[in-house]
């Protein structure tokens, strides 16, 4: 879709007219596909603040996702053009951005059954923190450079939703799963909705079109300090409940011991 700014006026209804089309003929195969609804057991509905409670990360990680590539999409041709690329550059970045994004999506399934989803969020957020500082500090790149790490943060940005979707479903296994995407539907509108004022301020304030950067930088940090608090604070909680759990258990054997304690000296003492 990024592509057809360079095939037609921008300034003409054209481009809308060929866009809405090839949009319209999207839905051809889902309303071909047969459709086949299998009985599905009664599960649980939770609701907004019972996820945020019961499943932190993959909210806040939503609404993380909506609040970087919400940016991506309003800010980045602004970035593009305060930087004098042409048109035609900055749709290639747009696409290839993007489509790195949906390749990663790949390497992701398979990692995913082998790490948990939760320390693959962190690391890919935290790789993002640390790649966007690198490029605030970029100065007057090259197209082809810019285009190469574009692709490669690209990767990154369009994986922090789908990770948090894998989160919810691991933690929250026995929850009604449309019930769980409104959630984070509903986490990822309210980032993406906020993300171009947020950003655009960033930008503003920092009076460099690279703040966009910092904004994603700032964002993904506060999201890994955060995630590690709350499963250092899930462990804490998870060894208290074990260690209260054995001393109960230790408890309801004592009496039993002290039974046996008392027989053994019993039949000590008798006369042989």
């Amino acid at each position: 879709g990024q592509q057809f700014i360079n095939i037609g006026n921008v300034l003409s209804n054209e481009l809308f007219i060929l866009s809405g089309i090839v949009f319209a003929a999207c839905i051809i195969p889902l309303s071909a596909a047969e459709k086949v609804y299998p009985r599905q057991k009664a599960l649980k509905t939770p609701r907004f603040f019972g996820l945020l409670r019961q499943a932190p990360q993959a909210l806040l990680g939503s609404m993380a996702a909506g609040l970087t590539t919400g940016s991506f999409y309003a800010m980045m041709p602004v970035v593009c053009t305060d930087i004098r690329m042409t048109l035609q550059q900055m749709s290639w970045i747009m696409t290839l951005t993007i489509l790195s994004g949906l390749i990663f999506q790949y390497l992701l399934s398979s990692m995913s059954s082998r790490i948990s989803p939760i320390a693959l969020l962190n690391g890919v957020t935290g790789a993002i923190s640390v790649f966007s500082g690198f490029l605030l500090m970029k100065v007057n790149p090259s197209f082809w450079i810019f285009a190469f790490e574009m692709g490669l943060i690209g990767a990154l940005l369009f994986a922090i939703y789908p990770l948090s979707v894998a989160c919810a479903r691991v933690q929250l296994a026995d929850y009604d799963a449309v019930s769980v995407s409104n959630g984070l539907l509903f986490a990822y509108s309210f980032g993406a909705s906020l993300s171009p004022l947020l950003a655009s301020e960033t930008m503003s304030l920092m009076r460099n079109p690279f703040g966009l950067f910092a904004f994603w930088c700032v964002v993904n940090s506060v999201f890994v300090f955060v995630s590690c608090f709350l499963k250092s604070q899930a462990q804490m909680v998870h060894t208290i409940k074990t260690g209260i759990a054995f001393q109960n258990g230790t408890k309801s054997l004592m009496p039993a011991m002290s039974g046996l304690r008392k027989r053994s000296q019993f039949q000590q003492a008798r006369p042989t």
